[in-house]
């Protein structure tokens, strides 16, 4: 043999040599993966979780594509969750792919045996129970053929029902579902996208999450689709466009979320919006209120033009001057006819004067202003709500609805229409000389005890109250007139003709109760439902009259609420179904657990159910 020869036969073995120690370190890698993976399947996964099981099934296919091992387990997984269909196609791709020499490919043929013919004896079954069936028919339908049943076909109601009534169910979603909506399938979000009217009629992001804002792009297309045009700052091609976006609410959204929402949305569509909502904190509010400063000042020199579709405006803010706020807003949205503005400033501020009151007309039926600023002194405070006092005068034969909160502003004239009524916290006593000129009107009154002396004593005999529906009194008394007049000025009031009275709250009365106060109440309030008398100085025998059971037989609801009444009243109360707020009174354990758990009626608090019937702040 030659050198040369030698030296090939010497390549050949060094390359055999060297292949079989690449086999033997994949062998060996190979063992070591299926060892980790048996054991996660071992250690990590549960019986019941059905989708790692396969996940890990899935890992041994692919390190041994060709081995039988892998089509076992999953099969086995598959059958134990009582699906032979599957478990019988992967038992029938595992003795596709496997070679005939491979070690377990005679249980692989045996499991496909098996599970076949489990299959089969089940599909016998069932023939057999529907041919039964059929030989059970009546003899008159038995000559006829059986009508076929047509499979179960699952309708896309997007699909089958019509365009309109499918428009007329998201008109009535909150706009939440209808985001997620989209998400069900590609037909879903395009029929949704399409529906401008759903889109006009509520952009509502109040539901987004708090903690982070809501992307740009987001809200870009939100607006979009309600207005199928770009956002333009051009007031002609406002003023023509055909933008019809009826509710923006922005109620708690994040702080980069509203920014991005009035600086580059809302301020180009005031033409097209209709009612908005806002909730903004002391950096958006001061945007908005130069947002709005700016335009106030354009609009007399004809260089911007008011918006003249905005009717609804609700806006949470911290302005220093509620009173010029409010001025910009009317100055820019004239057709309001509802406005209302919760302002809480907290920190101390220097007084600006209010400039003279807007004279332009108004159409206003709804005005609630509150107004926390800690800034106002007594010297101020006489000026400090001209422009509030200026629109309850001009809007006097509007308004149906008012409330008042820390805003102490004089009437001058009657309000002929107004229904609604609500005054609190004002520093100095209202003058109510012109209360019983429009008395006969008003459905719903809630006063503090600033307030309750005045209506109280406003009262004569030929006061009407027929229309009066809720009322809600604080009995602590005023400190110029006195609690004296209280007691006297509530038996006048009882005497007085309250036949559609359905809701009463007295609160805060610490005096002893004139004795004949429920007897009167219950003899002239027959439709009476809800009754408060929370932190008042009531004990049992005063409730006597409550606990019979033909009188006030509409009542529901009862406030106790840290008064002086004991368990003998509260069961019989129970016992007439009546529900009550026990908090705060001295009772008995066994009594509590009576009323708890084995009497029927429903043991609630009084802010969830005394409110005004009608009236939504």
């Amino acid at each position: 043999m030659s050198t040369l020869e030698e030296l090939k036969l010497l390549r050949k073995r060094l390359s055999d040599a060297l292949k079989r120690s690449q086999d033997e370190a994949k062998s060996q890698k190979l063992k070591e993966n299926l060892a980790k993976v048996y054991k996660n399947m071992a250690t990590k996964v549960s019986h019941t979780d059905f989708t790692k099981a396969i996940e890990y099934s899935k890992y041994i296919i692919d390190l041994t594509p060709k081995q039988s091992p892998g089509y076992l387990t999953i099969g086995k997984i598959l059958q134990e969750h009582n699906k032979d269909d599957a478990a019988l196609k992967m038992y029938q791709i595992g003795l596709k792919r496997c070679p005939e020499g491979d070690e377990m490919r005679h249980i692989l043929q045996s499991q496909a045996e098996k599970v076949q013919e489990r299959l089969d004896n089940a599909t016998k079954v069932d023939s057999s129970q529907k041919t039964q069936r059929s030989s059970k028919t009546p003899p008159t339908e038995s000559g006829s053929a059986a009508p076929e049943i047509a499979p179960k076909v699952c309708a896309d109601p997007m699909t089958t029902l019509p365009a309109e009534v499918v428009e007329n169910i998201f008109n009535h979603v909150p706009f939440r579902a209808i985001v997620r909506s989209m998400r069900v399938s590609k037909t879903w979000k395009t029929t949704i996208e399409s529906m401008r009217h759903v889109w006009n009629s509520q952009i509502n992001f109040s539901a987004a999450h708090k903690d982070r804002p809501v992307p740009s792009k987001t809200m870009e297309r939100y607006f979009k689709l309600a207005t199928r045009t770009p956002p333009t700052t051009d007031l002609e091609e406002l003023k023509h466009a055909k933008n019809n976006i009826r509710v923006v609410n922005l109620l708690g959204m994040h702080t980069k979320s509203q920014d991005y929402a009035i600086t580059l949305w809302l301020g180009a569509f005031w033409f097209s919006i209709e009612s908005m909502h806002l909730s903004l904190d002391m950096i958006n509010t001061i945007k908005l209120t130069s947002h709005l400063k700016n335009r106030a000042e354009l609009i007399p020199e004809h260089r911007a033009s008011p918006s003249e579709t905005i009717t609804h405006l609700k806006l949470f803010c911290a302005s220093p001057n509620v009173d010029v706020l409010i001025r910009h807003i009317l100055t820019c949205m004239p057709k309001l006819t509802s406005l209302e503005v919760m302002n809480h400033h907290g920190k101390r501020s220097l007084y600006i004067d209010t400039p003279e009151p807007l004279q332009a007309p108004l159409c206003l039926t709804n005005l609630r202003v509150e107004d926390r600023t800690a800034s106002l002194g007594r010297e101020s405070t006489h000026n400090a709500y001209r422009e509030v006092a200026n629109i309850v005068e001009q809007c006097s034969d509007t308004l149906t609805s008012l409330s008042l909160s820390t805003i102490p502003i004089e009437y001058t004239r009657p309000l002929s229409k107004l229904t609604h009524l609500e005054l609190a916290e004002s520093n100095h006593l209202m003058e109510m000389r012109y209360l019983p000129n429009f008395m006969a009107k008003l459905q719903h009154v809630k006063l503090d005890h600033h307030h309750t002396a005045h209506f109280l004593n406003s009262l004569t005999k030929s006061t009407s109250l027929h229309q009066l529906k809720s009322l809600h009194l604080d009995l602590r008394g005023s400190p110029r007139l006195g609690s004296i007049l209280v007691p006297s000025r509530v038996q006048d009031l009882f005497n007085l003709s309250l036949p559609s009275l359905e809701a009463l709250s007295f609160t805060n009365y610490m005096s002893n109760v004139i004795p004949g106060w429920f007897d009167l109440l219950t003899d002239r309030l027959p439709s009476l439902i809800h009754l408060d008398v929370t932190n008042c100085k009531l004990r049992d025998i005063e409730l006597n009259a409550l606990t019979k059971k033909n009188k006030l037989p509409n009542l529901q609801f009862i406030g106790l609420m840290n008064t002086e009444v004991t368990g003998g009243t509260l069961i019989s109360l129970a016992r007439r179904g009546v529900g009550m707020d026990i908090t705060g009174l001295d009772i008995r354990t066994d009594t509590f657990r009576w009323l708890s758990y084995e009497s029927e009626v429903s043991l609630k608090k009084v802010s969830e159910v005394m409110l005004v019937p009608g009236y939504h702040h």
